[in-house]
């Protein structure tokens, strides 16, 4: 019997093949002869040229970074490169920048942000360690990049009586010049991974 391979694991393989067949020279990174280096949600990622697994800095360690999301968000935005793509410095929702909205991957009210709407100190104090400055909106608010031309704007409600606590995500209104749609909701999927990570959850 031929073994089962998990289909997420299959797009990621075929990105990182993808992502050998493009010119390096022209992507968005630092580079040096073995690797291409960039901040991705607050963190310090690297590329390696010759086999396209992913790493991430953890202190004095680099972690592997070859999660589905981490995977397709990064060699989305290496890749498919729009000529003069920046960003317009107007926050919107997701569903505003008019792609179509998958119900199983709506962003819910779930351990995190229980643990903010329990701790919002720590939440500020994880925001600021990712690189984010506080903003207006919501009850908590901050600005961050997803990468250094990209940025996103994260905003939190606390829970009260009627409803459950909130953490939103909005986007500059030209991400899609930077990502894929699907690619926004695997990107957020990330930054939702560090923010747990900065909070120690």
């Amino acid at each position: 019997m031929i073994p089962k391979r998990d289909n997420y694991a299959i797009q990621a393989e075929d990105a990182r093949l993808r992502f050998l067949t493009y010119d390096q020279t022209a992507m968005p990174a630092e580079k040096d002869e073995s690797f291409l280096c960039l901040p991705f949600c607050g963190c310090d990622y690297r590329i390696s040229r010759s086999d396209g697994h992913i790493f991430r800095r953890a202190e004095n360690d680099w972690l592997p970074a070859d999660s589905h999301g981490e995977v397709l968000t990064v060699f989305d935005y290496l890749c498919d490169v729009t000529p003069g793509r920046a960003p317009a410095g107007e926050f919107v929702s997701l569903p505003s920048l008019g792609g179509y909205i998958h119900g199983g991957l709506s962003i819910h009210s779930g351990a995190l942000e229980r643990s903010i709407d329990g701790d919002p100190d720590r939440f500020r104090r994880a925001c600021r360690a990712l690189g984010g400055t506080e903003s207006t909106g919501g009850d908590i608010c901050f600005d961050m990049h997803l990468f250094p031309d990209l940025p996103v704007r994260v905003q939190f409600w606390h829970s009260d009586e009627e409803f459950p606590p909130k953490l939103d995500i909005f986007w500059d209104r030209n991400s899609l010049l930077f990502l894929h749609y699907e690619t926004l909701w695997y990107a957020a999927g990330v930054l939702r991974s560090r923010l747990k990570d900065a909070m120690k959850l």
